[in-house]
This record gives structure tokens, sequence and C-alpha cells, in this order.
């Protein structure tokens, strides 16, 4: 969206969202993301990860939605670079530490 005021409204629309709606929509706006203007981060991609840090499931497939969006070529450096931001790192290192309990929960 061309418009930081419509933009910040949007998002704050998007804190209103419980996680299995928010979840509904993620693909949508990991895609967004692409459009939003540098510097980062941008009020949905913050938005994004502060929300993931707080649910794992959201966590995981941001990560990963994440991950799959910096495959295009054409916007692999946009998507690195919210991505391998200090937040995205901390949610990365977050779903790392998710799994390694679950698994020692397992064995």
């Amino acid at each position: 969206m061309p418009n930081a005021e419509v933009r910040k409204f949007a998002v704050d629309r998007l804190k209103g969202v419980d996680v299995e709606e928010l979840l509904c929509y993620l693909n949508t706006l990991v895609h967004d993301i692409r459009y939003e203007p540098t510097p980062d981060p941008s009020p949905l991609v913050e938005f994004l990860i502060e929300a993931a840090l707080s649910d794992a499931r959201l966590r995981n497939d941001l990560f990963w939605a994440l991950t799959v969006a910096s495959e295009s070529a054409k916007y692999r450096v946009r998507y690195c670079d919210c991505s391998c931001s200090p937040l995205s790192l901390s949610l990365s290192l977050s779903l790392s530490l998710s799994r390694s309990r679950s698994r020692s929960h397992i064995g």
C-alpha cells in the first residue's frame, strides 16, 4: 500500500484478530511485505514478528512463509532484509528452542 497511514490503519486492524484468523491471512501478509517501503522494519513486519513471538504455531508458519518467499530471486533481497533482522533472528532462535524442547519431552 503506498500510503503510510493506510498501512498503519491496516496493521492496527490486524491487531484485533485472534491467532487463528491471522493464520488465514499469513501468506497474503508475507506476500505484501515485498511492497512495504524501506527501510525496515515496516509496521507490518514488526507486527508479524511480535505476534509470532507470542504464539508457537504462528512463529513456525511465519518462519517458513518467509523462507519460501525469500526463494523468489526477484524479491530475495527484500525478504532477506526483513527475515535476517534481529527480530527475525530471535524468531528463528525461538523456533529452534521450541523444537529442541519438544524433542526432549518425547524421548
